[in-house]
């Protein structure tokens, strides 16, 4: 936005519709504005930080946003965190996945303790003697 425009609703070439429409339902009203693109180090863009009415701390006026060392400050920081939070945001996901496939091998290994000790060959081969009995009575009706 251009530093001599007082008010962003009479700023050209922007479509305000959106705020307007929000400052009527909170009663408030949106001046002047900041927008800036948060790019990640490979210079994507993760995001953005929108600043909104930025205020003379004398007057207590809203005026233009000033470009200086703070902003400058203040987008690193937004950009760190941001990036930080999408990194967790996929470490999260990972862990998750790995954690189904911990819980699948363990599965699988708990299953094959148990069918390899002599109980359960035992019960299987228990379990096929009736099967072949049952199936020879079948064959007698």
């Amino acid at each position: 936005m251009n530093a001599s425009t007082s008010d962003a609703y009479q700023a050209d070439g922007f479509d305000f519709s959106g705020t307007k429409g929000f400052d009527a339902k909170t009663k408030y009203h949106s001046k002047s504005f900041l927008t800036i693109p948060i790019e990640n180090k490979d210079g994507r863009v993760i995001g953005v930080l929108q600043l909104i009415n930025a205020k003379n701390p004398e007057t207590n006026e809203i005026v233009p946003f000033a470009d200086d060392d703070v902003l400058e400050a203040l987008v690193l920081l937004a950009t760190a965190a941001l990036d930080g939070y999408i990194r967790e945001a996929s470490l999260r996901q990972e862990i998750a996945k790995l954690k189904i496939e911990i819980d699948e091998t363990r599965r699988n290994r708990q299953v094959a303790e148990i069918t390899e000790t002599k109980y359960f060959k035992d019960l299987k081969d228990k379990a096929t003697l009736l099967r072949a009995r049952q199936l020879k009575d079948t064959k007698k009706e």
